[in-house]
């Protein structure tokens, strides 16, 4: 049960809600909130490790070990869907060339580019 290796970050999930992003794990914000203290639960089905940071995101503690391994190429391809969305709201550019160039410019690993979705299925997706 380590502390945190890395410095946590934030996401958007796709319902618009803020996911903490801890040692390439997503946790998705709990309403129980003291005075000093928010509370984080992974968002992995079965797995019950919570996270708790200081008002200001600073991680305070970690309950206990996970019941699985975390995937470092799925934070990747939610920073890479994130990046498209926010150039198509902002371009005229067309979506599939909006793909393409991040794809281009990501330099992502082969794992995560294994498992990215074509252009039309991220479509297809976010409807």
């Amino acid at each position: 049960m380590s502390l945190t290796r890395d410095k946590p970050s934030f996401l958007i999930s796709n319902k618009g809600k803020l996911l903490l992003v801890l040692n390439n794990i997503f946790y998705k914000k709990k309403t129980k909130k003291r005075k000093q203290r928010k509370y984080w639960v992974c968002q992995t089905k079965g797995c019950s490790v919570y996270v708790h940071t200081s008002l200001k995101d600073v991680v305070l503690k970690v309950t206990r070990d996970h019941n699985h391994l975390p995937h470092p190429e799925n934070i990747q391809l939610k920073q890479f869907r994130t990046k498209v969305k926010e150039r198509a709201m902002k371009e005229t550019t067309p979506i599939i060339k909006i793909y393409e160039e991040e794809v281009i410019s990501s330099q992502m690993p082969p794992e995560t580019l294994a498992i990215m979705p074509l252009a039309r299925e991220l479509r297809k997706n976010n409807t």
